[in-house]
């Protein structure tokens, strides 16, 4: 995320979907300032995901980003292994 602007922009990140979560959750970008975001990815169920990120400016203005995941069931056995000597 960037500013091109000539003034320092405040914002804050959310999603529409608890499965997903961004961070920072908001801050604050200097005039001609980047930063990386992290959107993290834990879903409490099987299946497809979507949601919206949206990043909202002290502006009032908002952008929306989509996002998307899958989980899928994964079934493991775990065994009780011993080999004698």
């Amino acid at each position: 995320m960037n500013t091109l602007g000539k003034v320092a922009a405040k914002f804050s990140l959310y999603s529409t979907d608890g499965a997903f979560e961004a961070l920072p959750s908001n801050g604050e970008l200097k005039s001609q300032e980047a930063m990386q975001i992290t959107i993290q990815f834990k879903p409490r169920f099987y299946g497809d995901h979507g949601a919206e990120l949206i990043i909202s400016y002290d502006t009032g203005e908002e952008i929306s980003v989509a996002l998307q995941g899958k989980v899928i069931e994964n079934s493991c056995v775990f065994t009780k292994y011993s080999k004698k000597i």
